[in-house]
């Protein structure tokens, strides 16, 4: 952000509430002005918003999104699985690989594949207990569950809501080596496109996007988008 600021970059804690393409241009609805432009990179990340009491203060102290990411930290130790969608299901089953035990609380009605070792918890979450890391989970229904590791998984937005007609594939914004999207002077970066959720990566490809972004931006005429391929 420093870097940012010391080049004079202005930067808008707006929310983008409309995106059109016209002839090439990208026109996005920020509030009650309309910002126009030839290249857009979305680094929206995996979009959660917190819906627990303090779960942004628990987050990283026994809390967390990616289980197959801080999973060793959890070895032969017992973890609960909140899953907001089918996804998390491959991350239960990995978790129920090392955890001494492993708690399924499924926040939609079809489970698929579970491994057997895992036990499904039919309630909704209440409260995370503990005082400075999370000791355990308290229910709707009144149960306590006790447990050392708590991780809230899939309940990122859908990507192509936020731009209709981008390509998705397995729930991420479809890109090639250059960041690219299947919409013309439209990239993505970071946790948005993909796995592994690792700042290293998301760096990384927002090097590559920007850099690749910078070049469209200043090449020659502007790229029309495919028919059919209008944003919003």
């Amino acid at each position: 952000m420093d870097h940012a600021r010391a080049m004079d970059i202005e930067i808008s804690n707006i929310m983008a509430e409309a995106i059109n393409e016209a002839d090439g241009t990208y026109n996005i609805l920020v509030g009650n002005d309309m910002v126009s432009t030839k290249t857009i990179i979305i680094a929206t990340g995996v979009p959660y918003k917190a819906t627990l009491p303090r779960e942004d203060f628990f987050l990283g102290k026994g809390l967390g999104y990616c289980a197959t990411c801080d999973g060793p930290i959890y070895r032969a130790k017992d973890v609960l699985i909140i899953g907001h969608g089918e996804e998390a299901e491959h991350e239960a089953n990995f978790m129920a690989e090392i955890c001494s035990k492993v708690y399924y609380l499924p926040m939609y009605k079809e489970i698929g594949d579970l491994d057997q070792r895992i036990e499904i918890v039919n309630a909704q979450p209440r409260v995370i207990m503990g005082e400075d890391f999370v000791e355990g989970l308290e229910l709707n229904n009144g149960q306590n569950i006790k447990v050392e590791g708590l991780f809230v998984l899939g309940a990122e937005t859908s990507p192509e809501r936020l731009v209709p007609g981008l390509e998705i594939a397995d729930r991420h914004i479809r890109v090639n080596r250059n960041q690219e999207t299947n919409l013309p002077g439209v990239y993505a970066a970071g946790d948005c496109t993909g796995p592994p959720y690792q700042i290293a990566k998301s760096v990384g490809e927002g090097q590559v996007a920007g850099l690749n972004a910078s070049k469209y931006s200043s090449s020659g005429p502007t790229q029309r988008a495919p028919k059919g391929k209008s944003t919003y």
